[in-house]
């Protein structure tokens, strides 16, 4: 569908379309019972997707189980023939509800991270940033566990331990890669056995849930509809939710790298931001606060001193550029094969 190449769109970074072309979008999402804010966040999605993809517009529809055909039938005619308006970043980020105010007594002492990354045969980024969030957890006298989610949620025996694991701790963290502008499918399993587990408690301890996501794009902004999913998912499970952090150009800040590994300093940007804004962050966590925004704004920032992040995101694309060329030259595919259309035939 896309290349793996960059271009600005609606003054984002995108990849352009491989095939030249994408039809408008339309979608209709179903809900049991009427939920507005499940529903904005829904639309939203819809909305970035249809971005993501080039679509030349889009509209989104939320309906009801309980609606009668009439209704049904008048909403979703209307949804045809309307232009849903692109969401501003402001609309994303009235997605996210206020973190709850601070409680230290009940902030406990051990953290677990659940990593979303399918990447098992090396670090991901999702994983070191994780790590990094449990190290500063660590040396303000906290207890840390990563566990990260693969093919064998669908085992039992996993399942238990996760679950298990999740149980004890006092803090729930979610570290993954953003996944069409989602969640990727494996985390999302994890989460439906832990809301399942949580639901089928008498009285299930009081938690706290955070988000840390990264995406390949350098506008932290493009994660906020994930992380209005996981705070959606913290009040289905009875979680508190304890803030996010959005981190734009999560592969050029890490790629599976250690955050503190001064020996890839030459090959990547700065990454001094990521690591303060993750203590900062630390921090606040331990001492049973949210995370605060300005935590969020510092990860979020260009990673180059003086450098506008208008430059930073050319620059960006044309590094991304030179490393997908080099990448395909070493597989013996030159730069017409990373071109092709092969389902035009």
């Amino acid at each position: 569908m896309l290349l793996p190449f960059f271009e600005i769109v609606r003054r984002e970074l995108h990849h352009p379309l491989r095939y030249g072309a994408f039809p408008r979008l339309v979608a209709v999402g179903v809900q049991a019972t009427p939920d507005a804010a499940e529903a904005a966040v829904f639309r939203a999605l819809v909305a970035r997707n249809a971005i993501n993809f080039h679509a030349p517009s889009h509209a989104a529809e939320v309906v009801c189980e309980r609606d009668g055909e009439a209704g049904l039938r008048e909403a979703l005619a209307a949804l045809l023939g309307r232009v849903d308006a692109e969401p501003t970043t402001a609309d994303l980020e009235a997605l996210l509800p206020a973190p709850p105010p601070a409680d230290a007594a009940a902030g406990g002492r051990k953290a677990l991270v659940l990593v979303g990354s399918p990447k098992t045969k090396k670090p991901s980024t999702s994983s070191v940033l994780g790590r990094a969030l449990l190290d500063g957890l660590a040396t303000r006298g906290w207890q840390g566990e990563t566990l990260t989610v693969t093919a064998a949620v669908r085992e039992e025996r996993w399942r238990e331990r996760m679950l298990a694991a999740a149980d004890d701790a006092d803090l729930v963290v979610l570290a993954f890669p953003l996944y069409i502008d989602a969640l990727p499918a494996l985390l999302v399993r994890t989460l439906e056995a832990l809301r399942e587990h949580r639901g089928r408690q008498v009285a299930p301890r009081g938690q706290r849930l955070a988000a840390l996501v990264n995406c390949g794009f350098p506008e932290a902004h493009q994660n906020l509809p994930a992380v209005a999913i996981c705070a959606r998912f913290a009040a289905a499970a009875g979680m508190a939710w304890a803030g996010h952090l959005a981190v734009g150009a999560g592969e050029a800040l890490s790629s599976g790298t250690p955050l503190t590994d001064r020996s890839a300093d030459a090959g990547r940007p700065p990454v001094g931001h990521v690591i303060a804004a993750l203590d900062l962050a630390a921090a606040e966590l331990a001492a049973g606060r949210p995370i605060p925004p300005g935590a969020e704004t510092l990860i979020a920032r260009a990673p180059i001193p003086l450098v506008p992040f208008a430059l930073w995101r050319r620059l960006f694309a044309f590094m991304g550029a030179r490393h997908w060329r080099r990448e395909a030259a070493g597989h013996g595919v030159g730069g017409g094969a990373l071109l092709a259309r092969p389902f035009l035939a």
